[in-house]
């Protein structure tokens, strides 16, 4: 598959082959939040946003070491399906996938949400720059992401792991599109990548969408989808639009016009409108309204099954295997944080820079960049930029970092009020290009480390003001925050980070992959819960 690919070593564990992920295999210990705080969830019965206590310890089961023998089932969960619900006979497991901006990573959870095993699959070599900027591996990049998925699957065992994966979820990167044909699922145009802009399509995006709409900058799906329009309108015949996670669903399941709610939302899908959420009036009356996805699912609910030919032949459990609607990267980031209270907040530190914070309130503007996700009932206020480890990479090793990194004092008052901001005054969205963003890298100091240091304060910077531009805006206010990505290692950078907003908490995330959030989701949609969160499925299951 023209891959270069890592499988951790196998150990045994519960019966089963495991992978040892590095920070050993341990059952997931979601914090018990304060009661003081109060928590977002779903009320199952009439589907909004209600308040509820947060759970005690004394209320949960001490049994956390995954012998399925442990599980049963309480009444007070009226809203589970007791026909799903875990039984000591049980020996399901959850597959997450997660495709990201330079490769793809599975993780296989079991019921009471413990990690099995973990494999990762590098893309191809980059070829060519790319109209975004950050180049194009050989053979494209549908075909890298096609590779890596057989990749991931091949190196799951198939009688430990593969034979008894009941369900799986997908996350991609948000905004990144493919226009395919209908009938084969094929591309027919190069994949528009998350941060690619199309200007071309502004003015008519604009003219379109109401005021401070998200898909109102020139990254957003429509003005993608749009921007092929213009060029290809003629031609229109079977093509669709699939985002990034629908396409690699679709390898699976073979159906055309699925996708989630939180990747169309840069569609234009509005997650608040009527009781499921809707695609707004005058996007249903566009010329290309026959491309956009016609199932827009709730993360976490069932699309259908695995079902291709290529596909069938790595899920062989005899009941099958469903595919559950999965979520973009950053909020299976945020899932895999097992967030719930309000004020909890998940900042995705990778090639690029994703928050997302739980709120009370919804609050939308694509001129600054923000923008509300709705999961699980709560609302996810956030958005991106490209201001990200892209700026370390292009400047440092790996070692360089590690060792650089132990140079930074950051109890040298006289050297931390002089680091320079090289992005004063930027908040979230993809305002600056590459170019743009490297050559504002100046001036740089003579020293390394403090040219380090000042590329780290730069982009928490950008984080700081844009919780706090959130909170200005309207949603809750930022009061602790969980890192994700390869950024979340670094943990002078939290240091700089937690000063930056205010010396609230910044820690990192115990289980930071979004692969592990979208296990979780698979999780969710197998047993249909109405919550990803380990801590409140062991008050729903008795683990």
């Amino acid at each position: 598959h023209m891959l270069v690919v890592a499988a951790s070593s196998i150990v045994a564990r519960a019966g089963l082959a495991s992978v040892a992920t590095g920070r050993g295999v341990s059952s997931p210990r979601a914090s018990i939040p304060s009661a003081a705080r109060p928590r977002l969830g779903p009320d199952t019965r009439t589907g909004v946003v209600s308040e509820r206590a947060s759970p005690t310890r004394a209320s949960l089961s001490s049994r956390r070491t995954g012998d399925l023998s442990a599980f049963t089932i309480r009444a007070m969960a009226p809203s589970v399906n007791a026909a799903t619900v875990p039984s000591a006979d049980d020996d399901a497991l959850f597959l997450g996938l997660d495709f990201g901006t330079s490769g793809a990573r599975a993780t296989v959870v079991g019921p009471d949400g413990v990690i099995l095993v973990e494999t990762t699959a590098k893309y191809p070599p980059i070829v060519d720059g790319g109209k975004a900027g950050d180049g194009i591996p050989t053979g494209g990049w549908a075909e890298a992401w096609r590779g890596a998925l057989w990749s991931l699957l091949d190196q799951l065992d198939e009688t430990t792991v593969r034979s008894r994966i009941a369900a799986v979820s997908i996350d991609g990167t948000s905004g990144t599109v493919l226009i395919v044909d209908a009938a084969s699922g094929e591309p027919i145009y190069p994949p528009m990548l998350y941060n690619e802009k199309r200007n071309d399509a502004m003015d008519a995006v604009c003219a379109m969408a109401p005021e401070e709409h998200t898909v109102r900058t020139p990254s957003s799906a429509l003005c993608k989808l749009h921007s092929w329009w213009l060029g290809n309108g003629e031609t229109i015949g079977n093509a669709k639009l699939l985002h990034h996670a629908d396409w690699i669903a679709y390898l699976l399941h073979g159906l055309q016009g699925e996708t989630d709610h939180n990747n169309a939302l840069k569609l234009g899908f509005d997650p608040g409108l009527g009781p499921h959420g809707d695609y707004p009036a005058w996007m249903k009356s566009l010329p290309y309204a026959s491309m956009l996805p016609s199932n827009v699912r709730a993360p976490g609910t069932k699309t259908g099954a695995v079902a291709t030919e290529a596909a069938m032949k790595y899920f062989t459990r005899p009941g099958g295997c469903a595919v559950i609607a999965g979520t973009t990267d950053s909020i299976a980031a945020f899932v895999a944080a097992r967030c719930t209270d309000v004020g909890d907040a998940v900042t995705s530190l990778g090639s690029s820079l994703a928050l997302k914070l739980v709120s009370e309130t919804r609050v939308d503007d694509s001129a600054k960049g923000v923008y509300s996700h709705r999961l699980c009932g709560s609302w996810l206020v956030g958005g991106s930029s490209n201001l990200g480890g892209w700026l370390l990479r292009s400047n440092f090793s790996d070692d360089e970092l590690v060792e650089l990194t132990d140079l930074i004092d950051l109890n040298d008052a006289a050297k931390e009020k002089d680091v320079p901001d090289y992005y004063p005054g930027v908040l979230m969205g993809f305002g600056m290009t590459v170019k743009e963003a490297t050559e504002a890298l100046s001036p740089r100091p003579d020293s390394d480390a403090d040219y380090l240091r000042a590329i780290l304060g730069s982009v928490a910077g950008v984080e700081a003001r844009s919780y706090a531009e959130m909170a200005a805006m309207g949603s809750s206010k930022v009061a602790r925050v969980y890192t994700a990505g390869g950024g979340a290692k670094n943990a002078k950078w939290s240091t700089i980070r937690s000063r930056a907003n205010g010396g609230i908490p910044v820690t990192a995330s115990e289980f930071a992959e979004a692969s592990y959030g979208s296990a979780l989701l698979a999780r969710m949609g197998h047993y249909e819960l109405p919550t990803y969160n380990c801590s409140e499925l062991e008050c729903l299951v008795g683990f």
